[in-house]
């Protein structure tokens, strides 16, 4: 073939794999997504995360048009651009030596180098049409299985496939392509495909998608989330807000938090303190209704011990600070949202480290007297959550059956009770359960019923400690707190555990027994984050009541000011950023990744249903929304002074917002 000719055909091949490539992408979203717009927009998506190997096959195929040995410079280069697919796909810690992954790899070089040098060689036409039917086949087998782990929520896997893609895509062009019959034939083929893939980049700029639009074409196509995850640019802090004063923050939130005003004889460093948190507890299980008024699992499994315990406060509209374990106890414990905690986040997504530099209500509590005791099943992945506790048991999660673990728990819980009951100093105790997280405590029946019997087992514990309080007498002087770490999601709503902030997994039960206080049904939104700040504040130590009072002032009630006393719910990683502002009767979803905004309201069936965006409800929603926003920038920026040394992925989610992470293991 001659040189011109042999470039328009390697022309032609590339528009071929990047127009096959988005093509595909576009099949995985809805109907109602499809257009020109799109598909351009995934065009230029792919484009940014494929311009490396598209550029080393450029090369390649002028190497082999002008020079020597031209049968070699192809096959090299497959092999060159699987490698640094390998080398982008590592950028993840523990895929690292990942065997699987390294002979995948290593065979798509193989493949590769021997595809190009079959096409490039005198082989029988057969051969090659061989090589391309099976390279596009491989292509559409990665497609649809890349289509099934987008949930993951790995980017450099998602991008690395891509790439894969792209290359068996082009692979398969070039052998179809190869033999023209006509140079004026494969010229016009190529201006076609080249002109069509112009034209579509030129539409897509000049007709930007909706940020509503983008964010549903991220969430379905690989190569637009992963081109969201590189994208990410400072939110502006344009006019930093005026601070509150202590007293001003103490009073925006005492009537925004949803708590009951505490008498002012009331003083929580007269009790003892017990904190029982539970793994993955929706609130319908704890009340026997949602807050919308229906049993929305169709359960007889409940709570039914927090429910029946003498003057609690049962809080009927209470939400996680997050749906990752680590990020809702390193809130709980730092007394302020996981995004502004002094955190690192680490890999797998559901990890991280609340760092030593965090002065813990654990800590606090030591300090002003207090006897600490942690006693929880072993979560990896919890690092610097025992920050203050003089003694720790981590019980292990491998025993079987599974419903020793809890057991196990409440066992040791009750004898550290008992040997606490000695002496005159007050004790802050906290013991974290498991049952209700998948895998459940068996394989019986679908999930709901699995989860239903996970929630009766620990219901179980809960009565046992309970019963073990009030018969040792220590019920009259020991503040109970009852509260789950997040929701769960047994998709109704195709929800998967940890990944979202549907209702189902940001809606908690939440219960706190006061002796000698009366209790009740609340039904504010407030937040399980609130808890030891709002009784921190009322304790005789000036330390624990310093402390609680910096976190509600420079922290929570300026949220709550802006916001009309939203209640914030957040998710991040190093591949998503969703907060959730929560009001009794009113819900705003946001992406900071895509831009994506849903205001909701419930529907009076356990879920939610979308405000029209025009309404005058979700106008003031999104003003809020937009003055959180603000805030929030602002507020990281302040912070990042006080965090000397340490990467934007370490100071939490808004950071990794305003200044672009670095994607890689800790």
């Amino acid at each position: 073939m001659l040189p011109s000719l042999r470039l328009w055909s390697e022309v032609s091949a590339g528009a071929s794999a990047l127009l096959a490539l988005s093509l595909g992408e576009l099949a995985l979203l809805p109907l109602s997504l499809w257009g020109p717009a799109t598909l351009g927009f995934i065009m230029m998506t792919a484009l940014y995360l494929l311009w490396m190997p598209a550029a080393i096959l450029s090369g390649a195929t002028l190497a082999s048009a002008a020079l020597p040995l031209r049968r070699l410079y192809l096959p090299l280069g497959g092999v060159v651009v699987a490698v640094l697919g390998y080398l982008r796909l590592t950028e993840y810690a523990p895929f690292v030596g990942y065997l699987p992954f390294i002979l995948l790899w290593s065979a798509l070089a193989v493949a590769l180098a021997a595809g190009h040098w079959i096409v490039d060689s005198k082989a029988a036409r057969a051969w090659q049409v061989g090589v391309g039917v099976i390279a596009l086949a491989s292509s559409i087998a990665i497609l649809v299985a890349g289509s099934r782990i987008l949930d993951t929520r790995y980017p450099t896997l998602l991008e690395a496939l891509l790439q894969a893609r792209f290359l068996l895509l082009h692979l398969g062009a070039r052998a179809l392509l190869r033999p023209a019959p006509e140079g004026v034939r494969l010229r016009r083929t190529a201006s076609a495909l080249v002109f069509a893939c112009g034209a579509l980049l030129v539409f897509s700029y000049l007709r930007p998608k909706s940020a509503q639009e983008q964010a549903k074409v991220r969430e379905g196509s690989a190569a637009a989330l992963t081109r969201s995850v590189a994208a990410l640019e400072p939110e502006p802090c344009e006019e930093p807000p005026v601070a509150l004063s202590e007293d001003e923050a103490w009073r925006t939130f005492s009537s925004l938090a949803g708590l009951p005003i505490l008498p002012e004889s009331f003083h929580v460093d007269d009790f003892n303190l017990l904190l029982l948190l539970i793994e993955s507890t929706r609130a319908d299980t704890a009340l026997g209704t949602d807050a919308l008024g229906t049993d929305a699992l169709g359960t007889k499994a409940h709570l039914s011990a927090l429910r029946e315990l003498p003057g609690v406060w049962l809080f009927t509209h209470a939400y996680a600070p997050a749906t990752r374990t680590w990020l809702s106890v390193s809130s709980l414990f730092s007394m302020t949202f996981a995004s502004h905690a002094l955190i690192e986040t680490k890999v797998p997504q559901w990890t991280g480290e609340l760092l030593p530099a965090t002065e813990t209500s654990a800590e606090l509590l030591s300090a002003a007297g207090y006897r600490t005791a942690a006693l929880r099943h072993d979560f990896r992945g919890l690092e610097g959550s025992e920050q203050g506790f003089a003694s720790v048991h981590i019980e292990p999660i491998e025993v079987r059956p599974r419903s020793a673990v809890d057991e196990n728990l409440s066992n040791r819980l009750i004898d550290k009770l008992a040997a606490f009951a000695d002496g005159d100093q007050h004790f802050f105790v906290w013991t974290f359960f498991r049952s209700p997280h998948f895998p459940y405590l068996d394989g019986r029946g679908n999930a709901t019923e699995q989860y239903e019997r996970a929630v009766e087992h620990v219901n179980a514990q809960l009565a046992r400690v309970f019963s073990y309080l009030e018969h040792s007498g220590q019920a009259k002087n020991t503040i109970v707190i009852v509260m789950a770490d997040h929701g769960e999601e047994l998709y109704e709503r195709h929800g998967r555990h940890g990944n979202s902030l549907l209702h189902e997994a940001i809606h908690i039960p939440l219960g706190v027994r006061i002796p000698g206080l009366a209790g009740g049904v609340i039904s504010n939104a407030t937040s399980s984050s609130y808890v030891l700040p709002w009784l921190l504040h009322s304790a005789r130590d000036e330390r624990l009541r310093a402390a609680a009072d910096a976190r509600i002032t420079a922290d929570i009630a300026p949220i709550m000011a802006v916001t009309g006393g939203a209640v914030v719910s957040e998710i991040f990683d190093k591949n998503e950023d969703l907060v959730s502002l929560v009001w009794q009767a009113l819900k705003v979803d946001f992406s900071w990744r895509t831009g994506g905004v849903v205001v909701s309201a419930p529907a009076g069936d356990g879920n939610y249903q979308a405000v029209p965006s025009s309404s005058p409800l979700a106008q003031e929603a999104l003003d809020k929304l937009a003055r959180f926003r603000a805030l929030r920038a602002c507020h990281q920026r302040a912070v990042r002074g006080q965090r000397p040394g340490q990467t934007a992925v370490q100071r939490g989610q808004v950071d990794a917002v305003l200044y672009k992470p670095t994607w890689r293991g800790q």
